[in-house]
């Protein structure tokens, strides 16, 4: 049993509920949001994009609704930091220059949904093992882990102050600033193990 604290999004017009009661159990500190319309269920996503979250998205979805392949391009324009697990009862129907676009998103993983539920848990354990070495997530556990530094301000640019707190949002929603940051953190990272030759254990 995972105990966790993340957010599942279930985007699906007919959903499953022995797999959300899997994930459930399997992950109980979990919050499951879920969503018959394709079209909510992206605006939800949209409107919280600074949240540490696996989103289980349908392939297809009735002729009114967004398809499940455009809810994954909107995300994908807003941001490459959610894993999202592409479920499809029709895996031989995608036609191919989908599947090769699909292919080479690493964030994504296309499944039948007639799968075990033993594979979805799998998949969100190995996403969330991927999560665990993501710069947005380490810096969550570490407001989590001191709560008394997430409201200074460690980032002074023209007129705006970024708290901790700042910071990770503007990473998550993958802003210019955001990718900025992350670029910079990432390589004063590199640069820091390099220079001291300490032992990271």
């Amino acid at each position: 049993m995972n105990t966790e604290q993340f957010e599942i999004v279930i985007i699906d017009d007919n959903p499953k509920e022995h797999i959300k009661d899997n994930l459930r159990l399997e992950f109980p500190n979990a919050t499951i949001e879920e969503y018959t319309s394709a079209k909510k269920g992206a605006e939800y996503i949209f409107q919280n994009l600074d949240k540490k979250r696996i989103v289980f998205l349908d392939y297809k979805f009735g002729a009114n609704d967004w398809q499940g392949l455009d809810v994954l391009k909107k995300i994908r324009n807003k941001t490459s930091l959610l894993y999202i697990i592409l479920m499809t009862a029709e895996i031989v129907n995608i036609k191919r220059e989908e599947l090769i676009e699909l292919i080479s998103d690493d964030g994504v993983s296309l499944i039948s949904c007639d799968e075990d539920y033993e594979v979805y848990i799998k998949l969100v354990e190995k996403y969330l093992s991927f999560m665990d070495a993501k710069l947005d997530c380490v810096l969550e556990q570490w407001i989590i882990n001191h709560p008394s530094d997430k409201d200074k301000t460690y980032i002074i640019e023209g007129n705006k102050h970024y708290s901790l707190n700042d910071i990770l949002c503007e990473i998550r929603n993958q802003t210019s600033f955001g990718k900025e940051v992350e670029k910079k953190m990432l390589s004063l990272t590199v640069h820091l193990l390099t220079q001291s030759k300490e032992d990271i254990q």
